[in-house]
């Protein structure tokens, strides 16, 4: 079961569903993240990372839970330990392209120009339909007052 768009009442019965399940098999670590998924849709990063670390803890070769423990750590402006969960993220897949997405915002909230753009354009390298990407990028280039290329784009 994979938790996209749903409304707030249908995140809090996942979570109690979730919550039950792990009770029946705690050492399921896709329930876990799952949870760890509604708690971040709910905006609820603190919960949320314990699940992601829960996860890690029972997976330690799961990309996908520490890139989401690094967008709930960004989402509280804890951005060192965003960049070290986006890093580990892709270390272990380094075709991720949204670990390399959500390190750029988090340089760029950083105002690391430099590593902003170089994780953007990584990112359109693996994802080369992506509009936000490219949006992304001219503001780098505009931040780096590299006009030139700002034109290109």
């Amino acid at each position: 079961m994979f938790l996209l768009a749903c409304g707030s009442s249908e995140y809090d019965k996942a979570i109690d569903d979730f919550t039950k399940t792990i009770e029946l098999n705690p050492d399921d670590d896709e329930i876990y993240f799952q949870r760890g998924v509604a708690y971040s849709n709910l905006e609820q990063y603190g919960k949320a990372i314990d699940d992601f670390t829960k996860t890690i803890e029972l997976n330690p070769d799961s990309a996908g839970a520490y890139n989401n423990r690094g967008n709930a750590y960004s989402n509280l402006e804890q951005y060192d330990k965003a960049i070290d969960d986006f890093n580990k993220a892709i270390e272990l897949n380094p075709n991720f392209a949204e670990a390399y997405f959500h390190r750029s915002i988090v340089y760029g909230k950083l105002e690391q120009y430099d590593k902003a753009l170089e994780n953007s354009i990584q990112y359109i390298v693996l994802n080369p339909d992506s509009a936000e990407a490219y949006y992304d990028r001219v503001n780098f280039y505009s931040e780096l007052e590299q006009y030139d290329k700002v034109l290109k784009d």
